[in-house]
């Protein structure tokens, strides 16, 4: 395949799998769009314009934390610091902490679940807001206990942008992240090309009955219009943080921060995940993102968008560097769902990008050193590379007997494919005199400067396959 040239194979299933979801959601318009390495492999309706709903919630996020990495707030302190209305904000209980502005990104302020009520007050004026800020809010859970899913706390987080900015959230999101990243087609009121409302009534799709809330004073939580096309452009910059390297770290968002969005700061009850995540072995919210560790796709960073009129899902899996993103216009579209199993077929059928994870130096001079060792047995050898707990867990002259099993095995053994974890902890398939495959070798290396290797463990080839099969 040229470079640049579309995947036929992985088109083909993405055109038979929306298309099937289109029909059974019934929405009038499906746009659906995916990257491999930030190189569009198949892409439909991709510069049509639909309202994103709580996708919103990602940007505002990056924008709060550009303004901490400028030192405008900091994400430990009092809300009520910023927005001075919610200085004495009434807390559930006596000994409950102040909510921080940590709290309101990472869903755990404990203000009550509000869909689909925040969906109605995406136009709220500032005299709604000012109402709401003074009567408080009320608590499902005292602040940092657990998650609960807040609009109401994302429209706050709008204020607290407008407040450290001295502008609007809307002015500030779009001159410092969206413009930066290209997202032109990206903004608080739609296109003239964008798809219209509709909802599903006795089988059928219907005119939504009114036209889609203005912007406002709640669009921190969900007011942003968007496209394919400009959606893959923010998947891939978040994408674009991993792995952690050094060199240049072009923003708006520094690396460190969007890698900050995309890890767990908050568990997710099971019963609180949506659709498929049932199978998730973890699930939790990061900072405008949910964030996924699936049995069989791995870490997956997330998010949906509902509204009356809109159903929309982007996702992506950075070690794969991958990115999709599905939109339809009728209320409250699966798309998390319609994504979760295209992902699983592309994946059944062999379409995804392996993982990358690279291996650092010090894997890869280990590696090879342990496979030595293992071919003579110093002693000189073993005082280099193993930690001093090693021969505490079992001794060496133990440890070479154990390997007599591998005796037939044709030497000397060789390193071939080293499959990293992280950078200190891998995965290697050992050759024999032949080049073949024999052995699968595990190793992690010491937090000590310089790292030493302490623990490693040999097994069958065949054994191990099995191992990671079940």
């Amino acid at each position: 395949m040229k470079k640049g040239e579309k995947n036929p194979n992985a088109s083909a299933v993405l055109k038979t799998h929306f298309n099937l979801i289109q029909n059974a959601c019934k929405a009038p318009s499906l746009a659906y769009g995916i990257t491999f390495g930030n190189k569009k492999i198949a892409a439909h309706n991709n510069t049509l314009q639909f309202r994103i709903a709580s996708m919103s919630k990602s940007f505002t996020a990056a924008a709060v934390l550009l303004l901490r990495d400028r030192n405008k707030l900091q994400l430990d302190q009092p809300v009520g610091d910023i927005v001075p209305e919610l200085k004495n904000l009434p807390l559930p209980t006596s000994d409950s902490p102040k909510v921080t502005i940590r709290h309101l990104l990472t869903m755990s302020s404990g203000l009550a679940t509000d869909d689909p009520w925040g969906d109605r007050h995406l136009d709220a004026d500032h005299e709604f807001l000012q109402k709401l800020f003074a009567d408080g809010g009320y608590f499902a859970e005292p602040p940092g206990t657990d998650f609960c899913y807040s609009n109401y706390g994302y429209a706050i987080l709008g204020r607290v942008i407008s407040n450290a900015s001295s502008q609007s959230f809307q002015e500030f999101i779009s001159q410092e992240i969206l413009a930066p990243i290209g997202m032109h087609s990206t903004g608080w009121t739609p296109l003239a090309h964008h798809a219209t409302p509709h909802r599903r009534r006795e089988g059928a799709a219907i005119d939504e009955g009114s036209p889609p809330l203005g912007d406002g004073g709640f669009a921190s939580m969900g007011g942003l219009w968007s496209n394919v096309d400009d959606l893959l452009l923010w998947a891939n910059f978040m994408l674009n943080a991993f792995p952690a390297r050094d060199g240049k770290d072009e923003g708006p968002l520094c690396r460190a921060s969007r890698r900050e969005m995309q890890q767990i700061s908050r568990a997710v009850r099971r019963t609180s995940a949506p659709g498929l995540s049932q199978r998730n072995i973890f699930a939790g919210y990061g900072m405008g993102l949910r964030i996924f560790d699936d049995t069989k796709l791995g870490y997956l960073v997330t998010h949906s968008g509902g509204l009356p009129g809109y159903g929309t899902n982007m996702i992506w899996h950075p070690e794969r560097q991958v990115a999709l993103i599905a939109l339809a216009n009728i209320t409250y579209a699966p798309m998390f769902d319609a994504n979760y199993i295209a992902l699983e077929t592309l994946l059944a059928e062999g379409l995804l990008p392996a993982p990358r994870v690279r291996p650092t130096a010090a894997l890869q001079r280990h590696a090879e050193a342990l496979i030595a060792w293992l071919n003579d047995w110093s002693d000189e050898r073993a005082q280099k590379i193993f930690a001093d707990n090693v021969a505490l867990d079992e001794s060496l002259r133990r440890r070479k007997q154990d390997f007599e099993v591998f005796s037939e095995i044709k030497r000397p053994l060789k390193c071939g494919e080293i499959v990293a974890q992280n950078a200190a902890c891998a995965d290697v398939t050992v050759l024999d005199g032949d080049g073949e495959e024999a052995l699968s070798l595990s190793f992690k290396l010491s937090p000590q400067v310089p790292p030493l290797i302490q623990y490693y463990e040999v097994t069958e080839l065949v054994q191990a396959k099995e191992k990671v099969a079940k």
